[in-house]
């Protein structure tokens, strides 16, 4: 979920970064940074304790983008994330980055939750039917609902394509319940 704050700052670092290379290594730096939160949680709580002081709050940001030889974008979006108490939401800033990264791009995020898990050539195939009827490139994500029975669903943007037996069977209760005068 993107909160509403989360896309100010993504496209903060869209509009500064002039160009979508600078913006997807910045991007790619964040996510080494969310990386390095997830892997050591002490940092994200230091992040939001007040007690913490604000100097030494910036210090271990700045030592750890060092460490990970950021950017100074990157940098800069991290104090400025520190400061306004939002670095541990980096992860669904970075969830916006994405988003408009991908729409810069051209790029449509698909998901296609099938009964059964998916291989490789059949999310091949779906992603290539995708992309034609949508005319963009799809970023595909492949999901496992046993509750589907059989078949697919596929979801991008507004578009929905049921091609599952539980719809099938959905379809076919309303079709006899709307005969049905009773």
């Amino acid at each position: 979920m993107i909160y509403r704050y989360a896309r100010p700052y993504a496209q903060a670092l869209m509009g500064a970064a002039g160009s979508l290379d600078v913006a997807q290594a910045s991007r790619d730096e964040l996510a080494a940074f969310a990386a390095a939160m997830r892997a050591v949680p002490r940092l994200g709580r230091m992040a939001s304790n007040p007690g913490v002081p604000p100097a030494t709050k910036r210090a271990v940001v700045d030592e750890i983008a060092e460490m990970l030889e950021a950017g100074d974008l990157t940098r800069r979006l991290l104090r400025l994330l520190l400061d306004n108490y939002r670095l541990v939401h980096l992860p669904a800033i970075l969830e916006a980055i994405n988003e408009l990264l991908d729409r810069a791009r051209g790029v449509v995020s698909a998901t296609v939750t099938a009964a059964e898990e998916l291989d490789a050539d059949q999310q091949a195939r779906l992603q290539g039917a995708l992309e034609r009827l949508s005319g963009a490139e799809v970023r595909l994500e492949a999901r496992v609902d046993p509750s589907l029975i059989g078949g697919f669903v596929a979801q991008f943007g507004s578009y929905r394509y049921d091609a599952s037996v539980r719809g099938q069977l959905a379809a076919l209760e309303s079709r006899l319940t709307e005969g049905n005068p009773g």
